[in-house]
């Protein structure tokens, strides 16, 4: 994923003829909203249901038999959150990071290149694209 992102970014600056600079430094940012996104798909349901444990092993942290919040009785309710709440939670995640993060990239692009063609831009969008459908394709296993 890093040697396509390096190639997309060089493409696109060197389609833009812009001047030689770390262009994969400039396009950096964009690739967080997809890290973020990646990891609230692939932890909301580790969260959502292993997350209880916590307040049940808080009441008696030390095994003594307290129950300090009245929750040391409960058990892990594996029906707070059904399979199509985590896909759709999933799906959305990977979606609006990689939204979010060509819009950061486009913004970017339109900040050092104020007058270039979008077409310019077209390698890294290529790859964006590719780390999208990578990406639900990995949730959807194809």
């Amino acid at each position: 994923m890093a040697v396509l992102f390096l190639l997309g970014t060089r493409l696109s600056g060197r389609l833009g003829r812009l001047p030689l600079r770390p262009q994969p430094r400039l396009y950096a940012a964009s690739v967080v909203p997809i890290a973020l996104g990646y990891t609230v798909a692939h932890y909301f349901s580790l969260l959502a249901l292993d997350g209880q444990a916590t307040w049940i092993l808080a009441s008696d942290p030390f095994g003594t038999g307290a129950d300090l919040f009245g929750t040391a009785a409960d058990v892990v309710d594996l029906r707070a959150v059904g399979p199509d709440l985590i896909a759709y939670v999933q799906v959305g995640a990977v979606v609006l990071g990689h939204v979010v993060g060509v819009l950061m990239a486009h913004e970017k692009a339109l900040r050092v290149a104020p007058r270039a063609p979008a077409s310019d831009q077209l390698p890294l969008v290529v790859v964006m694209v590719s780390f999208t459908v990578a990406g639900l394709g990995l949730l959807f296993d194809f």
